[in-house]
């Protein structure tokens, strides 16, 4: 810049023109034009030196270029080929890279985009950190792996333990049961859970996943289908005089959560699917002086005193004595989100049993889940429960098919859309329990759309009218149904009005697990 400066410094002295197109000296004609016009131009030149169409008044960056100019589509060879100044930014040759700062063959999460180099996925938690992730591969994987991406360890457990930070598993079937053993790190199966499964059938009395050891928000688990887990097991007995010679023993063995079991941790479970998991029925057996209790809470998920989130959960046919798929006790605010649970069957809370804890739902389907007597969708037993956008379908109880809140629970639902029960009352309260309807859709239950509650129709929003969705049938087939709404759905823009709770695209909120501004999470 100095030298620039001296250079014009001395045009300007000599009185000598340059030859730069461009007329830069207040009072002097120092273009070199034919005009000898003092200021004639002291902008950019509009003539156009390549013959491109574009001069560097037009944005031409190098008019020495034909092939670099406004317009032109950006190329992999290191220039500014449409002069938006970016050199090489969304190639047309280029493919999807993420920046990989500590050259580790991980990109940064959230930087995948159309580059001519860097890493083919967005997977690194720690960019400035080539020993994070550790990598897991079952297929092609050494038990003596260093965990670099082309180094794999062969045991997920094994990257768990060796990672600070994150895990990530790539596609195959991990035999196994894990333990985060107190680490908040994340866990993640880079190809999703219909290739990436943990299968926990070979290992007695646990379940598939345990974070039971104070991890935090930060733990996550993301992308695994989990299947084989028999639940985190207590087991405990009981003594007492049964006459004045013998001792009678009672023997407890409760069964929680068969895929994941959650104990004073706060993890996020992302992207997981399970499907098909049983833990034992109630039961009662006695042999002599002997009696042998069996109860099981929470068929594919358990949180207990936990603060957990659940996003883009699948939970499909999975069965317990208490909560068909999740189970939340007392001391649990738990949040799901996104999520599926369909044909989950149970005691007592088809798809979830809240015991006396709290939870929060949004954009939810539930649909197809069964309860032998209360809750076919979800019981909360002396607890909290919110409901935004959520989407019960074809439940069945003997009291309550969608939703049972009893004795001193509470509910706030809104924006919802309750239907088409098979059996049971839509909504039921009970005992000195309390029902807030806002803005939902409440129709087609055989046992009544409100029990125990005032019918809320017509006031605060809520409607009963047939929802019309895309698709659906109660013909035995759970997965062939479609519950977004039609266009001419009388639950279209039904929704809280407030712009806050807009859908997606700017309009108003529909009801049911569609609607609302995460609207196009399926």
């Amino acid at each position: 810049m100095r030298r620039i400066l001296i250079f014009m410094g001395f045009l300007a002295l000599c009185g000598c023109k340059n030859t730069f197109g461009f007329d830069p000296e207040v009072g002097i004609d120092d273009d070199m034009s034919d005009d000898d016009g003092a200021d004639d131009d002291d902008t950019l030149p509009t003539t156009d030196e390549d013959g491109d169409g574009y001069s560097p008044a037009d944005g031409d960056c190098d008019d020495y270029n034909p092939e670099v100019h406004p317009g032109v589509q950006e190329v992999c060879d290191g220039i500014d080929n449409d002069c938006d100044g970016g050199v090489d930014n969304n190639p047309i040759d280029g493919d999807w890279y993420a920046t990989d700062a500590d050259a580790d063959g991980f990109g940064a999460a959230g930087t995948l985009l159309m580059q001519c180099s860097g890493a083919s996925n967005d997977l690194d938690c720690n960019d400035a950190d080539p020993t994070e992730p550790v990598s897991v591969d079952r297929d092609d994987g050494t038990p003596y792996g260093t965990g670099a991406i082309d180094d794999p360890l062969f045991v997920l457990q094994d990257g768990i333990d060796q990672a600070n930070e994150c895990v990530v598993a790539w596609a195959g079937v991990y035999e196994e049961a894990i333990n985060f053993n107190g680490k908040s790190i994340e866990v993640r199966a880079a190809e999703g859970p219909l290739l990436t499964t943990i299968d926990a059938s070979g290992v007695t009395n646990q379940p598939a996943v345990t974070i039971a050891s104070g991890e935090n928000m930060n733990t996550v688990l993301s992308g695994f289908k989990i299947v084989g887990g028999q639940g985190h097991v207590d087991e405990s007995e009981y003594q007492w005089p049964c006459s004045s010679v013998d001792t009678c023993i009672d023997y407890y063995s409760t069964h929680c959560g068969s895929a994941v079991y959650v104990e004073g941790a706060d993890p996020t479970l992302e992207n997981v699917l399970v499907e098909h998991q049983s833990l034992p029925a109630e039961a009662v057996n006695q042999q002599g002086n002997y009696t042998y209790y069996t109860y099981s809470f929470g068929g594919a998920i358990c949180f207990i005193n936990s603060a957990g989130r659940g996003v883009g959960l699948e939970l499909y046919n999975n069965f317990a004595d208490q909560g068909g798929a999740i189970y939340v006790n007392p001391g649990s605010s738990v949040e799901i989100s996104e999520s599926k649970l369909t044909g989950n069957t149970a005691s007592d809370g088809g798809a979830i049993q809240v015991d006396g804890g709290s939870l929060a739902m949004t954009n939810v389907v539930s649909s197809w889940n069964a309860a032998a007597a209360d809750g076919g969708g979800i019981i909360v037993l002396d607890g909290s429960l919110s409901l935004t956008n959520v989407t019960f379908g074809g439940e069945s109880a003997i009291n309550g098919a969608a939703i049972y809140l009893s004795g001193t629970s509470n509910s706030t639902t809104q924006n919802s859309i309750i239907y088409g029960s098979v059996a049971g009352a839509g909504i039921l309260v009970d005992g000195s329990s309390s029902f807030t309807g806002l803005y939902n859709n409440v129709v087609s239950h055989p046992g009544g759309n409100y029990s125990g509650t005032t019918d809320p129709t017509g006031s605060q929003g809520n409607i009963s009218q047939e929802p019309l969705f895309v698709s659906v049938s109660n013909d035995g087939n759970l997965f062939n149904d479609d519950w977004h709404l039609l266009g001419s759905s009388p639950s279209v823009d039904a929704g809280d009005p407030g712009a806050p709770l807009n859908d997606a695209d700017g309009t108003a909120n529909d009801q049911g697990a569609y609607g609302g501004p995460r609207s196009d999470w399926d």
